[in-house]
């Protein structure tokens, strides 16, 4: 591996080339190490549409056009169909919405996401009906694609800015100090592997005046300056950059959400001596949120935070669109769905509602389990937290309780709308679960949606065939049941099932 001879910016240092050669190199298996969950679940999804249906209710929109949202490094696409289907299904609700019409944009800088978006079944109803299209662009370099930008533009940034380029500084005494790095290998090592490499720090005294070709910039650095007392602290340079396009792209005005790993309070830098930074497969950094919100200000940008003494995720909404009115039902919203909810913690969530010492076999541990799934808008992911005890209650126990079956049923079929396809585990779930309980046009749609290659789960084609059977659906189960045969034809059952069937359209038809 090569290095440069002299220690330099970390915002010009090879971790963020190694950055991007990752994404382009590992594609959608990047997410095997990427966290991805804690901003596409379905409980965010739904509160980001609730503030989305929150802003353009406040907004002045000219229904002649359509509102562009603009989705920044979408990656695995997770959010994408679950954030869709809210908003479209809220904006019906109201009168003033219901002729509008949406344009939504999924981008990313990689060639490599683009194909994958084309082929996800679960994307394909939203390009069909003429609301979802990909664009491949890199938002701190090059503008977005043309368009004509009548209304404000709502864009998204779910983990974007902790990966982008960033500088990074040391407030000392009154002094400021830039970090520049030396990236090299660990003793031992070859590779451009993260986890294989150093990163080296080296300070030298600066002057925050002109050290960036922006002014704004450099304010933000003459702040910090003077706040601190002994930090070290990350100006993030590509978030702002970001910013600085999108505004001179977006005519009409535009609302920036950003969900990301980071901080909002100062204080989280004081007494820091080092770069923090995190390794999952890329290479992230904490986003300064203050920075961003600073930089927003300047452009007269109206900022609503989430908790300022979060920890792990901080959500933030900032609009700016000339001649806005005051936005208090889009603050309202993001304070009761963003920052009182706190949707970042939803599987932590689910495992409150079911301490350990409530035993599965519990009477009251289905309906808690129920109401958790519902109080999390069905998250596929906390479904599979309980999944195996459902399954298994199913089987001992639901028999005796029919009751239940109707409120099961229902919450199986909710949370089969929000599969998406990193969802590996749920599925097979969800059909054994809805075939135990009768619940058989369930099992079917799910088997159609979830199980298009049947070969490889010959399981599941006996499924489908027994709810075809129950359904009165003849043709359909011997369809099934001779693709049965093919793939296990040992299954006594498969046979029989098949002789029978067999033997009753004949007699149909001859009768």
């Amino acid at each position: 591996m090569n290095t440069p001879a002299e220690p330099t910016r970390l915002s010009e240092s090879r971790l963020f080339e190694l950055q991007e050669a990752f994404y382009h190199r590992e594609g959608m298996s990047a997410w095997n190490e990427t966290p991805l969950h804690a901003t596409s679940s379905s409980f965010v999804s739904e509160a980001y549409a609730e503030v989305a249906l929150a802003f353009l209710l406040d907004s002045r929109i000219d229904l002649r056009e359509p509102v562009w949202f603009l989705e920044l490094g979408a990656g695995p696409a997770c959010f994408t169909h679950r954030f869709l289907t809210e908003l479209t299904r809220k904006m019906s609700a109201f009168s003033a919405l219901r002729d509008l019409k949406i344009q939504y944009m999924m981008s990313d800088f990689s060639p490599t996401m683009r194909e994958a978006w084309t082929t996800n079944a679960f994307l394909r109803p939203w390009v069909d009906r003429g609301i979802l299209q990909f664009e491949i662009f890199r938002p701190d370099s090059t503008p977005p694609p043309d368009r004509q930008l009548v209304n404000p533009v709502f864009v998204i940034a779910n983990y974007v800015f902790d990966t982008l380029r960033q500088d990074a500084f040391r407030a000392e005494a009154g002094e400021l100090f830039e970090v520049r790095v030396h990236v090299t290998n660990k003793v031992g090592t070859t590779s451009d592997q993260f986890s294989d490499l150093e990163v080296h720090e080296v300070i030298r005294p600066i002057q925050a005046r002109g050290y960036y070709d922006e002014p704004a910039w450099n304010e933000i650095l003459e702040h910090y300056q003077k706040v601190y007392s002994s930090a070290v602290f990350l100006i993030p340079i590509g978030a702002l950059e970001v910013t600085r396009r999108l505004r001179s792209w977006a005519k009409g005005g535009m609302a920036l959400m950003i969900l990301d790993k980071g901080h909002f309070d100062l204080a989280a830098n004081e007494g820091v001596n080092l770069i923090e930074h995190s390794i999952h497969g890329s290479i992230s950094f904490g986003v300064n949120f203050d920075a961003v919100h600073r930089y927003l200000a300047t452009c007269g940008g109206q900022t609503f935070c989430g908790d300022p003494s979060a920890k792990d995720l901080f959500a933030s909404l900032s609009v700016m669109v000339p001649g806005s009115p005051p936005l208090e039902r889009t603050g309202y919203v993001f304070a009761e769905s963003l920052r009182r909810k706190d949707p970042f913690d939803a599987l932590l969530s689910l495992e409150r509602m079911l301490p350990p010492w409530l035993d599965p076999k519990d009477p009251d541990w289905i309906p808690v389990c129920l109401a958790g799934l519902r109080t999390l808008s069905y998250d596929p992911y906390a479904f599979e937290r309980c999944a195996e005890g459902l399954e298994r209650l199913t089987m001992e126990r639901l028999t005796v309780e029919p009751f239940l079956w109707p409120a099961l049923a229902v919450t199986l079929e909710r949370v089969a709308r929000n599969l998406d396809r990193t969802n590996t585990v749920a599925p097979a779930f969800l059909l054994r679960i809805s075939f135990a309980i009768g619940a058989f046009d369930l099992c079917v749609a799910i088997a159609d949606q979830c199980f298009a290659k049947r070969e490889d789960t010959p399981w599941v084609l006996g499924l489908v065939a027994r709810s075809h059977l129950a359904l009165g659906q003849r043709d359909r189960a011997l369809a099934a049941l001779k693709k049965y045969r093919e793939l296990e034809p040992q299954n006594e059952w498969a046979v029989a099932e098949l002789n029978r069937v067999r033997l009753e359209v004949l007699l149909r038809k001859k009768g």
